[in-house]
């Protein structure tokens, strides 16, 4: 099967259940694929395991920037790295050598709460990429 032509596979990792169940119910709505976990991947192969065509990822669990921690062994990896991310976090003042990680990383972000639109452009962004290969 052709993955430029099936639905874009987004895989959430988020610990708040009722956002897990937003994003769930929302995406699929929206005509995604979508892979829900109240947790991180613990190995980066899982993630390739499970091939998503984007990744949003909460930074900040239970206190702690578990999230990026991830992120780090994500963009370190040559199979995963290209594998695009939007994070979504209510950690609205992250340390600036984060922040300008991230940046070099190319990752996008949201911030909690979001408005629905504004998660849709953000989506949207990272995933043009994906769509100019599927008609290019």
């Amino acid at each position: 099967m052709d993955r430029t032509n099936a639905p874009a596979h987004i895989l959430v990792c988020d610990d708040d259940p009722a956002l897990r169940s937003i994003f769930e119910d929302f995406l699929a709505d929206e005509g995604y694929r979508v892979t829900v976990r109240p947790d991180i991947c613990t190995d980066v192969d899982e993630v390739i395991r499970l091939a998503p065509d984007l990744i949003v990822l909460d930074l900040v669990f239970e206190g702690q920037l578990t999230g990026f921690d991830f992120l780090q062994r994500l963009k370190a990896s040559p199979t995963a790295r290209s594998i695009p991310v939007l994070t979504c976090t209510a950690a609205i003042v992250l340390d600036e050598d984060v922040e300008r990680q991230m940046m070099a990383w190319e990752c996008d972000s949201i911030t909690k709460p979001f408005d629905l639109d504004a998660l849709l452009a953000a989506l949207e962004r990272c995933l043009a990429p994906r769509e100019l290969a599927a008609t290019g």
